[in-house]
């Protein structure tokens, strides 16, 4: 958890104007429940912009889905600033 944590916030912190990390609530083990937003402007709500939810802890025995999604969070990040342009076009037109 704490390395999750670390890394989330290493993340939202080297790209600010692509994702925004809040917590959700908590656990019952008092641990923050994280949602990492990317967006071209994560800190507004567009008006009809298509929303895509991914989740990767539905059971905290399935480290599988929780791994993928942090790989693919680096590769979107890292991939809008290489100006990579079919992401550049699914972050500047989808709230994921």
């Amino acid at each position: 958890y704490t390395d999750l944590t670390e890394y989330l916030q290493e993340i939202a912190s080297e790209y600010p104007d692509l994702c925004i990390l809040s917590s959700i609530g908590q656990s019952t083990q008092n641990r923050e429940l994280w949602l990492l937003k990317i967006s071209d402007n994560p800190n507004i709500h567009e008006e009809g912009e298509p929303q895509f939810k991914y989740i990767g802890n539905m059971h905290g025995d399935e480290v599988v889905g929780r791994e993928l999604l942090l790989r693919y969070i680096y590769y979107l990040l890292s991939g809008y600033t290489a100006g990579d342009e079919t992401i550049v076009d699914l972050i500047d037109n989808t709230e994921i």
